[in-house]
């Protein structure tokens, strides 16, 4: 896809979805940093998009990126078995004592990983913008996302990803 493609269809998508980022808090005990949330996951192999075909693993770093400073970086992961563009994510906070801190929802733009393709990446907002605390583990959640031959993928989020995560 060249340049002008992937920018025409990032606006359409942008126009698509007003409000990408919300944000709340909650409070329960759950996640570990090198967990990727799923429920239900379909096998890349069965043809279906579902939670486990895209995971997504906090590294534990943080990197500056696209103006925002110390985003958390994360090892996305394409198990599915066609390209995958876009994400929809929700990401839980945890500090040292697994209490969550809260959740935040983000989309990312422009992801084009290939079938069986795996690479580290910022995602989400800076420190200064995330929720308040001292987060030692985030947990990410795919519960949307487009790939290959126009196909769609909206995963229940109120169950998927509810506001308080039990711990897994």
């Amino acid at each position: 896809m060249d340049t002008r493609s992937r920018l025409t269809l990032v606006a359409a998508l942008v126009l698509a979805v007003a409000g990408c980022n919300k944000s709340d808090s909650g409070s329960p005990d759950g996640g570990s940093s090198t967990q990727s949330a799923t429920s239900g996951a379909s096998s890349p192999s069965s043809g279906s998009f579902g939670p486990g075909s895209v995971t997504v693993e906090w590294t534990g770093k943080f990197v500056d990126s696209e103006g925002d400073k110390q985003v958390p970086v994360y090892k996305v992961t394409n198990h599915f078995s066609k390209d995958v563009y876009y994400l929809k994510v929700w990401y839980y906070f945890y500090d040292g004592s697994k209490k969550q801190l809260g959740r935040e929802f983000y989309e990312r733009y422009s992801l084009d990983m290939k079938p069986g393709a795996s690479q580290e990446m910022p995602l989400g907002q800076g420190k200064d913008k995330m929720v308040k605390g001292d987060v030692k583990a985030i947990q990410a959640v795919v519960v949307g996302a487009t790939y290959a031959d126009k196909g769609t993928w909206n995963g229940d989020a109120k169950t998927l990803a509810p506001e308080q995560r039990p711990e897994l």
